[in-house]
């Protein structure tokens, strides 16, 4: 099954891994919204890349069963929402940027969580379980990313 958005995404994140010489202090310091763009696709570690584009391939299955257009539009959706709110958010509090494409891929995880289905307490605990585990288990993970990008899935599935 062909997932050509998947294909060319993942060439670019890690390209941008290969190529880009920017240091975490540089890119958090920046709190513009092309640079909350930008920090979408820069990953810290072989281990943060690898991590990402296996989940980011397990959720491409949305691509298989929607088509190529659909996915592109969803991901769009749920980067910009993400950037915007997290622009919102660093201009009235003191919270870590966000850095990577988790926000993306728990936006697509909540979205197919979600979309279509009747939302409950027990569905919205599972998502707040889910956003959280990964913080606990390593508190470099970016839990603003993840919360973000998981709340823009959640509106983007209302719809």
């Amino acid at each position: 099954m062909q997932r050509p958005i998947f294909t060319i995404i993942s060439i670019i994140i890690i390209a941008i891994f290969l190529f880009d010489e920017r240091n975490f202090q540089k890119i958090c310091g920046d709190t513009s919204l092309v640079n909350g763009f930008k920090r979408t696709f820069v990953h810290g570690n072989t281990q943060h890349i690898m991590a990402n584009l296996f989940a980011f391939y397990v959720l491409s299955r949305i691509e298989v069963k929607y088509g190529s257009i659909f996915f592109l539009s969803l991901i769009a959706q749920i980067l910009v929402l993400t950037v915007l709110l997290e622009g919102l958010m660093r201009r009235f509090t003191k919270i870590n940027c966000a850095v990577g494409w988790s926000g993306v891929l728990f936006g697509l995880a909540v979205w197919e969580i979600v979309h279509g289905k009747q939302v409950n307490n027990e569905l919205l605990l599972a998502i707040i379980a889910m956003v959280v585990s990964p913080s606990l288990k390593n508190p470099q993970a970016s839990l603003m990313g993840h919360a973000l990008g998981a709340f823009a899935g959640f509106i983007i599935a209302q719809f």
